[in-house]
């Protein structure tokens, strides 16, 4: 979290991180019952060249919906600022493991409810992502 770091170069690989992302933790959003999008992303080191875009996204749809939601971007490394553009160094988040997350780039939307609105795996369509997240506001 953004208040945990001196930059936030230690919780993105992101070269233009938008501090929103990174303002809320996803337990917190859970307990506070607020809907939330999450994405799972690095933008450095993707295996993709989808991964600083979805981030950009987020961030574009994080301020059209702010205060109706939470949005938060996990790096999938927990050392991004100790890696220095070599992989070698790279320690994989645990969050990716708590989530059940073996492949590189996932977006979720989850409800005030906790539950699991909607999931996508590798890059996920604007369109999409704010559609399912319209139906998670409406209900």
């Amino acid at each position: 979290m953004a208040s945990d770091v001196a930059s936030l170069a230690e919780l993105t690989t992101s070269t233009e991180p938008d501090g929103a992302l990174y303002r809320t933790r996803i337990a917190e959003a859970l307990s506070a019952g607020r809907p939330f999008v999450v994405v799972f992303a690095s933008p450095a080191f993707c295996t993709t060249p989808l991964c600083g875009p979805q981030v950009e996204d987020l961030g574009a749809i994080a301020k059209q919906y702010a205060g109706r939601a939470e949005f938060i971007h996990v790096d999938l490394y927990e050392n991004p600022h100790e890696i220095k553009g070599d992989l070698s160094h790279a320690r994989r988040s645990p969050l990716l493991k708590e989530w059940g997350l073996e492949t590189d780039e996932w977006t979720f939307v989850i409800g005030s409810d906790g539950r699991v609105a909607a999931r996508f795996e590798a890059y996920a369509p604007r369109a999409e992502v704010e559609a399912a997240l319209q139906s998670v506001l409406t209900r």
